[in-house]
């Protein structure tokens, strides 16, 4: 608690930058993480190699838009 307190003004003043690389870069770590437990449960629901290779490419353009931005 008190590394919290020690460090909350240093992450109050880095947080506006960090949502501005964000944006600039086009990541949108909630979409990510929805699009992570969709194919996560239909990995689960349905073991089809289809579903996989889908995850698998989706998890590409997503490494790409976060590394290909100018």
């Amino acid at each position: 608690e008190h590394t919290l307190y020690a460090l909350y003004p240093w992450m109050h003043t880095l947080y506006p930058m960090y949502q501005r690389y964000l944006d600039r870069m086009d990541i949108n770590p909630a979409e990510r993480l929805w699009l992570k437990e969709q194919f996560d449960v239909a990995r689960r629901d349905e073991p089809d190699d289809d579903i996989a290779d889908a995850a698998d490419a989706a998890d590409a353009v997503g490494e790409e838009n976060s590394h290909s931005r100018p």
